[in-house]
């Protein structure tokens, strides 16, 4: 007995006090073994680590130890988890796995306690998050679609005089030639320098506006060159030129989506006065067959905005947001331009072009939020981006992103004036 009060340490459970002298514990991984037919090795599958099981023999003693030990039966049968403290093993939830086994010794004055507990864990259920991306891309959807049903119930060819459809015809050849300027962006070069070869088939369908309309959104749809993008590696050209369509296009960290968002909504807010995609109103002394004519203008350059628009919000979804600046770059860009378009729709497509708007916001605005910020650095003396990089980030790699987001002449010879770089 004396040997046994000596080497006893307090603990408890559910703050009832008791005495352990030893402990056992269970730990290890979860493992499924798969064995297959005239196969001799099998595959042992790590399904994570395995809950952890403790076994404590515990001991009450003292005059009270009845009382105490009756305490400790009022704790086990508690509901839920219960609070552990054991001298080794520390303090942790638990729960009970089996009965606890309670043995009195009065001779001894004491009673003999045996628990066994697993590790309690957490009831978690899965929280439903809406993806911010997938939003953008179904709004753009929504987007073309208005644009579509909005150019249909305006434009019409059947029933005016010839000159109405060849003036659409030239219309629609005027906003092509226009995107073409896309071309300077390396990956819409393809892309934009070859919409011309599509307007003879888009005109045979300008008696059925909204097939036409359907038709000029699917040659819009750039989807399988995004897709492309995420795919191709290293094929991927860089996305900044610096010609004339993409001189307000290039991002600071080079990003194609961010650098093609960009140069499509620049080209897509051309619609203002004296613009080429503008929104023209007719004179109210024009004949029906003129009055027509300037409504068509104004209907194909706003399906062509709209396609535009749906096609800018659709590949915002893909911007690398891992730098604040340049995501909200592309999150002001984008959501100027349909606000912009806002202000010459009709409901249908004003009530689209809101909808991407906010999911746009929210989606660059969330998935930017923990990226990287700005900060400015001088560096005390004239020395090489590989220099800065390696005393800013301990990375010597990192010396290209300084030189291309500051656009330096030389990057072995940086000069002492404020540089932007990133936070982390």
């Amino acid at each position: 007995m004396t040997y046994l009060s000596e080497s006893l340490q307090p603990a408890s459970f559910r703050g009832v006090p008791f005495y352990v002298d030893a402990a056992g514990v269970e730990v290890g991984r979860r493992v499924q073994v798969h064995e297959y037919p005239q196969r001799d090795q099998p595959w042992a599958e790590d399904l994570g680590r395995a809950t952890r099981s403790f076994t404590v023999d515990a001991f009450v003693v003292g005059p009270g130890y009845i009382a105490d030990a009756n305490a400790l039966i009022a704790a086990a049968e508690e509901e839920g988890t219960g609070t552990l403290v054991h001298p080794w093993l520390g303090t942790m939830e638990v729960s009970l796995r089996e009965l606890m086994r309670v043995r009195f010794d009065t001779a001894a004055g004491r009673a003999e306690v045996s628990f066994s507990f697993v590790e309690g864990g957490e009831l978690e259920f899965p929280s439903a998050q809406s993806s911010t991306p997938m939003l953008s891309r179904m709004s753009a959807d929504s987007l073309s679609f208005a644009g579509a049903s909005s150019f249909a119930s305006g434009f019409a060819v059947d029933g005016f005089a010839s000159f109405v459809r060849d003036a659409a015809a030239l219309d629609l050849n005027s906003a092509f030639d226009f995107i073409g300027s896309l071309s300077g962006v390396s990956p819409l070069a393809s892309w934009a320098s070859g919409l011309g070869a599509s307007v003879g088939s888009l005109v045979q369908q300008l008696s059925t506006p909204l097939d036409f309309a359907q038709s000029l959104m699917d040659l819009f749809d750039l989807s399988p060159l995004v897709a492309s993008l995420f795919g191709g590696g290293d094929d991927v050209a860089p996305a900044y030129s610096g010609s004339s369509a993409a001189s307000t296009a290039g991002t600071a960290n080079g990003d194609p989506m961010a650098a093609m968002a960009l140069a499509i909504v620049g080209v897509a807010g051309n619609g203002g006065a004296g613009g080429v995609l503008n929104a023209p109103v007719p004179a109210a002394t024009a004949t029906p067959a003129r009055r027509q004519q300037v409504l068509n203008t104004a209907a194909i350059n706003a399906l062509v905005r709209r396609a535009l628009l749906a096609q800018a919000v659709g590949i915002s979804s893909h911007v690398d947001a891992t730098v604040q600046a340049d995501a909200h770059t592309v999150r002001s860009a984008v959501c100027a331009a349909l606000d912009a378009e806002s202000l010459v729709a009709d409901d249908t497509a004003y009530n689209a072009l809101q909808a991407a708007r906010q999911a746009v916001w929210a989606d660059l605005t969330a998935r930017a939020s923990g990226g990287a910020r700005l900060v400015p650095l001088t560096p005390p003396q004239v020395c090489s981006a590989l220099v800065i990089a390696y005393d800013r980030y301990e990375d010597a790699t990192r010396a290209d992103e300084i030189v291309l987001r500051n656009r330096l002449v030389h990057p072995g010879f940086v000069p002492q004036k404020p540089l932007q770089v990133l936070s982390k």
